[in-house]
């Protein structure tokens, strides 16, 4: 079975969760993160697109994506979340 927002023809080769708390973490951290991710997926043979999720009405998980070079690509149902692609 495919996994929700991924193609049927492939499964999704890895799962990264992120969630932070406003009040408990110092500022840019999810844009570091993030940024680290992309990074260390650019090193992984054969990795040739990142997607992440996002919840629409979460603007600052949006803005982080955006501003670290992920693009909207729909909306996914199942998930209720936004799709984000990143082609490396």
């Amino acid at each position: 079975t495919a996994f929700p927002g991924f193609p049927a023809r492939r499964a999704p080769p890895v799962d990264v969760v992120h969630r932070q708390r406003r009040a408990t973490t110092p500022g840019n951290l999810g844009t570091a993160l993030v940024a680290r991710a992309i990074s260390t997926a650019r090193q992984l043979e054969g990795l040739t697109e990142l997607l992440a999720f996002a919840h629409r009405d979460n603007k600052a998980s949006r803005w982080v994506l955006a501003k670290t070079g992920f693009a909207e690509t729909g909306y996914v149902t199942e998930l209720n979340r936004l799709r984000f692609s990143l082609i490396l």
